[in-house]
Parts: structure tokens; sequence; C-alpha cells
């Protein structure tokens, strides 16, 4: 990039030497990490070339790049794990540097099974954002019913913005006053959706 002709071996070593006097650092990382109190995790799909072929004959396997980022005494942490493994598989790794006595954190992902290979070891929170999303998505097909999820979960969204500048605690004990019932009542009517078949089971 600056004029001078490099052989990709010789690129190649220099990343690797990068990565090598990095590594001290991303597994320090890893170990603050692993003391969390809120860990965010998702998956998506990555490509790496020298897995392409591997990827086509392992069937629901693929490569992927799994994100945790994690609220750690005040910080935020990032970790990018690419790999055949998921976010749950790659968090319950991260779970066996946590030390001992401390309380267990709270997850924070979609609904995926590949989500909640960790569900003892953690409080799971499912995100609303991805709930909305497909929701969200079917709106013009189902007007009258989307209505309903979407004005819920519109309050309880405004009532996360009224918790602003508020402690741990406090926005809590704010969520489980108003955002509790409007969630309850949710709820009952997802699952009057299901028992009176209004709804696919799906």
């Amino acid at each position: 990039m600056g004029g001078a002709p490099l052989g990709e071996a010789t690129m190649w070593e220099r990343c690797e030497a990068t990565a090598d006097a990095a590594m001290g650092i991303f597994l320090r990382l890893k170990r603050l990490a692993a003391g969390g109190e809120v860990m965010h995790t998702d998956d998506t799909w990555v490509r790496i070339l020298s897995c392409l072929e591997e990827d086509k004959e392992e069937k629901g396997r693929a490569t992927n790049t799994s994100g945790i980022v994690v609220k750690a005494g005040g910080r935020k942490i990032a970790l990018y794990l690419s790999g055949r493994r998921h976010a749950g598989e790659n968090l319950a790794e991260l779970l066996t540097k946590r030390e001992e006595g401390l309380a267990r954190p709270i997850q924070m992902s979609d609904a995926m099974a590949a989500n909640t290979s960790v569900e003892k070891n953690v409080i799971r929170a499912y995100c609303l954002a991805h709930a909305r999303r497909k929701v969200f998505e079917l709106k013009d097909d189902y007007p009258a019913e989307c209505a309903v999820v979407l004005d819920a979960v519109g309050k309880v969204y405004g009532h996360e913005g009224e918790t602003e500048g508020m402690s741990q605690e406090r926005r809590l004990a704010y969520h489980q006053e108003k955002s509790r019932p409007v969630m309850k009542e949710l709820k009952v009517w997802i699952e009057t959706q299901f028992s009176r078949r209004l709804v696919e089971p799906n």
C-alpha cells in the first residue's frame, strides 16, 4: 500500500507477528470479560476462505463470528470469535474463566436456541429489538395483530427513555412498576392467539 511490493507470505508473517504481540492483551480482556455483569451475545455469518469447502459439507455448523459485548466494572469489552461454535457455546467457554462466588451475569441475546446453551449459568434476557423487528416486517400483512405488539413494545421503549440517568436498581424498579404490566398483558394476548388458534403455531 506504500508503493512497495509485498509477497503474500510476507504480509501473512507481519499480520501473524502483530497478532502474537496483541495476544496477551486479548487474553487479559477475556479474563476481565468473564467477570462482567451484563453480556450481550449474537452471531453473524462470516466468509473465511480456508473454510468455504468445509462449510458446504457442514449442516447447520457453517463458520460464523460471535460478538460478545460485556459490561464489566464500568467498561465495555467487545470480543469477536470466529469459527463453528455459536455465541452460546463461546459464552459458555468464556464463563469457565469466571471467578467463583460472583453472581450470575445477565445474558442479553435473541431467542435462538444457539444462544441458550448456558442458561443455568446466566440470567437470560431476550432482546425486544429482535422480536419487534420481525413483527414490524409483518405489519402490512397483519396490521391489527402487529399493532397490538408494536404498541406494547413502544410503551416499554418509552419507559426505558424515562429511566435515563437512573441507577440500575432504580431503573429495574421503574420497569417492574411500569413495563411489567404491559408485558404481562401482551403475554396474555399472545397466549390467547395461540389457544384460540387465531395464528399459526410457529
